[in-house]
């Protein structure tokens, strides 16, 4: 075949925890959601991910998300994120986001005594900004985005309610 006739390959991209709301490019779903079937956009992997490791060979994935789902569980965020680092395909993307404990709204809240409106019962652990990318480096990622601009200004991060990284594996 000529370089240019070649069939390209179809992307494997999984979306963790993303039941009620999956990715629109993703090819594989990963719930503890047994609600959740197989359809036409996604295949639909029933897993915990408390337990570890996930059911897929090394190196299976061009692209990762796991959008709100880490706080929900009891597994540490440094080990879950090895075990994705394995499971993603060299210099792809894995596409995280989980809720800012330290938020200074959240702070100024619980200063007078008060639970913030998000709060969720479900939300078992909590993280900041810091925390979070100390746990990418030692699982060996390299952060390509680091919620907008906070890298410049340190400040900005305790000011967004979201922590939200696109990081790569080398």
């Amino acid at each position: 075949m000529k370089p240019d006739t070649e069939p390209k390959s179809v992307q494997k991209i999984l979306d963790i925890g993303g039941s009620h709301n999956p990715k629109l490019d993703a090819t594989h779903l990963l719930d503890i959601d047994r609600d959740i079937r197989s359809n036409k956009q996604y295949e639909f992997i029933y897993w915990d991910l408390n337990k570890l490791p996930l059911p897929f060979k090394d190196n299976t994935f061009d692209k990762i998300y796991c959008d709100n789902v880490i706080e929900h569980l009891q597994v540490s965020p440094e080990i879950l994120f090895a075990e994705i680092y394995r499971i993603l395909n060299h210099k792809s993307n894995f596409i995280f986001a989980c809720p800012n404990t330290i938020f200074y709204y959240n702070r100024l809240v619980y200063l007078f005594g008060l639970i913030p409106q998000d709060y969720h019962k479900e939300h078992i652990k909590h993280y900041s900004h810091d925390y979070i990318y100390r746990c990418f480096l030692n699982a060996g990622f390299k952060v390509k985005i680091i919620n907008n601009l906070w890298h410049l200004l340190p400040i900005i991060k305790n000011f967004q309610g979201n922590i939200r990284f696109i990081v790569r594996k080398a």
